[in-house]
């Protein structure tokens, strides 16, 4: 595509329906078709570019504290005695 395309939503619609009724009326297969099908593909790519949110930087995690040696199960936990087993 040698012309450069606009930068607006609106007029990319409006450019686009263009040329598909110019890729519409083509001959399928020859050089005004596939001329008409890149012009399309070129402006559904500026298209999404619009639509893009803009990119956001990424955020630093909130700081965590590290982990400690209590962290784990303690004796004893889920109901089971501190003491050596009954079963022997």
């Amino acid at each position: 595509m040698t012309q450069s395309l606009p930068d607006t939503r609106p007029a990319l619609l409006a450019l686009h329906a263009e040329v598909r009724r110019r890729r519409d009326r083509a001959a399928l297969g020859g050089a005004e078709y596939r001329q008409a099908c890149e012009e399309i593909a070129a402006i559904e790519v500026q298209i999404a570019r619009i639509e893009q949110p803009p990119e956001q930087p990424p955020q630093d995690p909130a700081p965590q504290d590290p982990p400690t040696a209590s962290a784990g199960p303690a004796a004893g936990s889920a109901g089971e005695p501190a003491g050596p087993s009954a079963g022997g």
